[in-house]
C-alpha cells in the first residue's frame, strides 16, 4: 500500500512539473495564444504527462514487488524427512549387586553391596531381603542356615532423549534456490497434530540433527520448520513421534549354604 501511494504521489508531482514547464514555453513561444488555448493545452499536458509518469512508476513498483516476492518465498520444508532415533534416556542404566559370601558350610552372614549408574530414582529389594533401598549402599543380612537369593529392582523415572534428523531444504516454494536459510524451529508436544506447546530455536542453518533431553513419560510428537533470513517460516515438516517410558533394571545374587552333618557322639559297641 505504501509503495502504491508513493507511486501516485510521484506521478502527480511529475505532472505538475511538466505542466509548469509547458505553460512557460507556451507563453514564450506563442504570445498570440488566448487563455482558452492555454487551458486546453494545459489539460492535455497534465493528463498525458501524468499518465506516462504513472505508468513508468507503476512498472517500477511491479518489478520491485516481483523481486520482493522471490526474496521472501518460504523454504520448501516439505522435502524434509524426519527420522526419529530411539527414545528413553541415552545413558546406560546398570545395577550391580554382590555378596561377600558366595558359599559357606553350615551357616553364613552375608553382606550385600549394590550400586546403580546413573543413580536410580528408586530401588526395591525382594527374595530373601525386602524394603526400599537407596541407589547404592551396603547392608549385612541376618545369619542364614540355608541357601538364599537376593534381588534388587531399580527404576529410573523417564528423562528420555529423542534425536531428530532431517535433510536440509535447498529450494524455496517458488522453485528458486534457497540461499538465505537462517534457522530452524523445532516444535513438540503430547498431542498428534498439535498444538505443540514447546518451540525450540536452532540457530544453525547447517544443522541436520537435534537432540531433545529430559522428556517426560508418554508419547511425544515432533515437527520442524525452516526460517529464512527475512523471517519467512516454512510450512511444518511431517510429524514424528516416540514413546518415553520409565526404565527398570534387575540384578540378583545369592549365597549357597552347604548343610553340615550332625556330629556322632555315641557309638554302640558290638557285643
Amino acid at each position: 500500500m505504501k509503495d502504491t501511494v508513493n507511486t501516485v504521489t510521484g506521478a502527480v508531482t511529475a505532472a505538475l512539473i511538466l505542466l509548469i514547464t509547458n505553460a512557460i514555453a507556451l507563453f514564450t513561444e506563442n504570445p498570440e495564444l488566448t487563455v482558452a488555448d492555454i487551458k486546453q493545452s494545459t489539460w492535455i499536458v497534465l493528463v498525458g504527462g501524468g499518465l506516462v509518469a504513472f505508468l513508468k512508476d507503476y512498472q517500477a513498483l511491479s518489478f520491485r514487488r516481483m523481486v520482493n516476492n522471490i526474496t521472501n518465498a518460504a523454504p520448501m520444508i516439505a522435502v524434509l524427512a524426519i527420522a526419529l532415533v530411539a527414545a528413553n534416556d541415552a545413558r546406560a542404566q546398570t545395577v550391580t549387586l554382590t555378596t561377600d559370601v558366595v558359599q559357606a558350610d553350615g551357616q553364613a552372614t552375608p553382606t550385600l553391596t549394590w550400586d546403580t549408574v546413573p543413580p536410580a530414582d528408586d530401588c526395591v529389594a525382594s527374595g530373601d531381603w525386602s524394603g526400599s533401598k537407596g541407589p547404592s549402599g551396603t547392608e549385612t543380612q541376618p545369619t542364614t542356615l540355608v541357601s538364599v537369593t537376593y534381588n534388587l529392582t531399580c527404576t529410573w523415572l523417564a528423562g528420555g532423549t529423542a534425536v531428530l534428523t532431517w535433510t536440509p531444504p535447498t529450494q524455496n516454494i517458488d522453485g528458486s534456490t534457497l540461499t538465505d536459510l537462517d534457522r530452524y524451529h523445532v516444535y513438540y508436544g503430547t498431542v498428534s497434530g498439535g498444538p505443540y506447546p514447546t518451540m525450540l530455536v536452532l540457530n544453525d542453518p547447517t544443522a541436520d540433527t537435534y537432540t531433545i533431553n529430559n522428556l517426560t513419560a508418554g508419547v511425544c510428537f515432533f515437527n520442524i520448520t525452516a526460517v529464512n533470513a527475512n523471517g519467512v517460516e516454512s510450512d511444518p515438516s511431517n510429524e514424528a513421534s516416540t514413546t518415553i517410558d520409565d526404565v527398570q533394571a534387575v540384578e540378583s545374587t545369592g549365597t549357597v549354604v552347604n548343610p553340615q552333618p550332625e556330629s556322632i557322639t555315641d557309638l554302640a559297641s558290638d557285643q
